[in-house]
């Protein structure tokens, strides 16, 4: 049992960095580890408890004597920790295998007590089952794999297990009779399992088993691919920050073949968002510059996988400032790095001196550095003027002045610069609250920074007034309308750094309700559940989740749902002279030749207008022919759905137009009193005034044309009298002429 759990603990360690733990409290522990991995000893609880003790593998290894170590034969290679009796042993190799003892004594020197434990070094196992043909298996260099040929060998009369052409094993009549490989392999034929040890990078290629009946004719044949990786041992992380406040990260692994990577930020998935280059599956990647936290890298191949992990920081940010022209205005990272370029190439200049206020910074004489008062933190390159100065801090805010000399240390130029020092945003958190009438309170709070400025952008656009009730897009608190939603950025930036922070945002479930209950009006947002609020006939609900507009009334004569939504449309309209009224897929809508198309979907009952015609107009009417008006009659108001054909109950001239600008449908009326406004969905109001216009142009020309129909009709009566009259007086004329 204690070997088939050192045996796990030996693999466990493998699997998160080849380390494995052995408990030599007890003596005769038997105990692994991982061939060039590292193994923990527990030899006591405490050693300050004991006076002196020795541990041996033959001979010394490690002695300890009054609170010291006397002798460490591998102390290139361990690392022993008196307060908890653990000796962490690094590298292992196969030497290290063997019994180890130790023994303990007490103050007199006398021996207090033996402890031993066995120690076995073993390489990383494998399993191939090789029992259906075209297997893919791997071994790890210098460890152990077990090939899985049949079920059992005592059921084969004979077999050969081939590498290529050659034969590694043959089995005849229940025996070997050939194993190539024996001084490192196990068969045992009850399983048919072949177990080979120590495998080399020569064992790697095609193996081909061929199988005979007891009349030695060939029974089957199955092959496999066997291929040998190097395992990693271990993986080191090196980071360095670059010059923007980047950090460059590289995993590197010990050891290991066909080697693939992968990373995570405190348990994720590291994210595109927060890295400068390489990806998730690269050993090498650059980090933005607000990205900290707890970093993994595991790398891992088929016969390994080993992780690392650290937690970073961010880099201090490097920032530049070109002092060659006076005046210049630069800034600086708290904690970070400034370029100063202060000439072009200081051999050219005999002597200058750099100054904060009245006190020498740096001064130069004679092609040499005379006084460098930040020696310690800065460095002067001479060849190209510039001088870096790392860990800023706030005192070293302030005008700095250059004063240069000629040769004759007469005064050949002054400059000056303001030199700001600011705390970079490290990172930042976005909060959202929803308020008492569907509101939603969005607050971005930055983690450090001076002179912050803010900014945001919804769905990639700037956050525009119509989507805000309170703030602006330059305030770090703002109030977004009831039916706001989208991917909401906020970006915090200062003269140093520049940090943002994303969230996907939906609206708090609120509906805006226009109508009239008990003879008061109701024109608010209430959350969904509240919608009953209203009994009398109409009440508007809008919501951008549902994308609808929806009109409801207690009468069921006049009950209806509009809902803006894709499908099947229904058409009305001429087409070369034939009417076209029939329900038909929205793409078939062009079978309409006349500007007019009124569709509507049949399963959600929507309503859609459309036209070819801008320049239409048209009135649109509801379902099942009623419409809704609203109007002064005699001085009585008049707001209610009706049938169009009682639509004379107004003596004000009631026409539903479409605002093209303000996508709204709207019923006006000579009289002030009598308007109101329905706002519709998204792209609704182009084809809603087409189709406006349509109607009024067509129902215009059918006046005109009956008008110019009843005159032709009056004059042909006329022409036909005038006839009768002539006739009449020539034949008196003829009568009198005759008499």
């Amino acid at each position: 049992m204690e070997a088939v759990l050192g045996l796990l603990l030996m693999l466990l360690g493998v699997c998160h960095g080849v380390e494995t733990y052995c408990d030599g409290r007890q003596s005769g522990a038997q105990c692994y580890g991982a061939l060039g991995g590292t193994v923990v000893f527990r030899l006591m609880d405490d050693a300050s408890e004991i006076p002196g003790f020795v541990w041996k593998k033959e001979t010394n290894i490690f002695r300890w004597i009054d609170n010291k170590i006397r002798l460490n034969v591998m102390k290139d290679r361990s690392l022993f920790i008196p307060s908890n009796g653990t000796l962490r042993i690094n590298n292992i190799n196969r030497g290290d295998s063997g019994e180890y003892k130790l023994e303990m004594f007490d103050s007199q020197r006398r021996t207090a007590g033996t402890r031993t434990l066995q120690f076995t070094i073993e390489g990383v196992e494998t399993y191939c089952d090789g029992r259906q043909s075209g297997a893919q298996c791997y071994g790890a260099l210098g460890g152990t794999v077990v090939f899985r040929l049949m079920d059992d060998a005592s059921e084969i009369p004979e077999f050969a297990w081939k590498k290529e052409t050659k034969n590694i094993f043959r089995w005849i009549d229940n025996k070997i009779r050939l194993n190539v490989m024996k001084d490192r392999s196990l068969f045992i034929p009850s399983n048919g399992t072949l177990r080979i040890n120590n495998i080399n990078r020569g064992d790697s290629g095609e193996y081909k088993l061929e199988m005979f009946d007891s009349q030695r004719r060939t029974a089957g044949t199955r092959t496999l691919q066997f291929t040998v990786q190097a395992p990693v041992s271990s993986v080191q992380l090196v980071s360095e920050c670059l010059s923007q406040g980047e950090m460059k990260v590289s995993c590197s692994p010990n050891g290991g073949g066909s080697l693939q990577y992968s990373w995570t930020l405190d348990g994720h998935t590291l994210r595109d968002t927060e890295l400068l280059s390489g990806n998730n599956e690269t050993n090498v990647i650059t980090l933005k510059q607000n990205v900290s936290g707890r970093l993994v890298c595991s790398v891992r191949n088929q016969v390994s996988s080993v992780s690392k992990e650290e937690d970073i920081s961010t880099c201090g940010v490097e920032t530049y400032c070109d002092g060659r022209q006076s005046g210049a205005q630069c800034y600086g990272a708290l904690g970070g790095t400034v370029v100063f370029r202060l000439m072009d190439d200081a051999s050219e200049i005999p002597e200058f001196a750099w100054k904060k206020e009245r006190q020498n910074i740096l001064r130069w004489i004679d092609n040499k550095i005379i006084l460098n008062k930040m020696k310690h933190r800065s460095l002067f390159s001479h060849s190209n003027g510039t001088l870096r100065i790392n860990n800023i801090n706030r005192g070293d805010s302030g005008e700095y002045k250059l004063e240069m000399f000629d040769s004759q240390r007469r005064t050949a130029g002054t400059r000056t610069l303001q030199f700001t020092v600011e705390a970079p945003v490290s990172s930042v958190q976005l909060a959202s609250e929803c308020l008492s009438q569907g509101e939603m309170k969005v607050s971005c709070s930055p983690n450090g920074g001076d002179s912050l400025q803010y900014s945001w952008t919804l769905d990639g656009h700037t956050l525009r007034d119509t989507e805000l009730l309170s703030g602006n897009n330059e305030t770090n608190v703002l109030t977004l309308k009831q039916d706001v939603s989208g991917r909401l950025v906020c970006s915090v930036r200062n003269q140093v750094s520049s940090v943002s922070k994303e969230e996907d945002i939906s609206t708090c479930g609120f509906i805006f309700i226009d109508c009239m209950s008990n003879g008061t009006r109701i024109s608010m947002w209430v959350h969904k559940e509240n919608k009953t609020l209203c009994d009398e006939p109409t009440t508007v609900t809008v919501g951008k989740d549902t994308e609808s507009l929806k009109t409801s009334t207690n009468n069921s004569s006049c009950n209806q749902t509009v809902t803006l939504r894709e499908g099947f449309i229904f058409i009305d309209c001429t087409s070369n002279g034939t009417r076209i009224s029939m329900w038909v897929h929205k793409e078939n809508k062009t079978l309409c030749d006349e500007p007019t198309t009124v569709t509507v979907d049949k399963d959600t009952e929507s309503l859609k207008t459309s036209t070819k015609n801008s320049s239409c107009n048209q009135t649109v009417t509801l379902r099942e022919g009623f419409i809704f008006i609203d109007c002064t009659s005699n001085g009585t108001r008049i707001s209610m759905w009706v049938h169009k054909e009682n639509k004379t109950l107004c003596d004000e001239p009631t026409t539903v137009t479409v605002d093209k600008d303000t996508e709204s449908l709207k019923t006006s009326t000579n009289n002030s009193s009598c308007n109101q406004t329905v706002t519709l969905r998204e792209g609704s109001s182009p084809l809603l005034i087409c189709g406006l216009r349509t109607i009024v142009v067509i129902l215009l020309l059918i006046g005109i044309s009956v008008y110019f129909t009843w005159k032709k009709k009056k004059r042909e009566k006329a022409e036909r009298s005038a006839v009768n009259l002539e006739d009449s007086v020539l034949m008196v004329e003829m009568r009198r002429s005759a008499t």
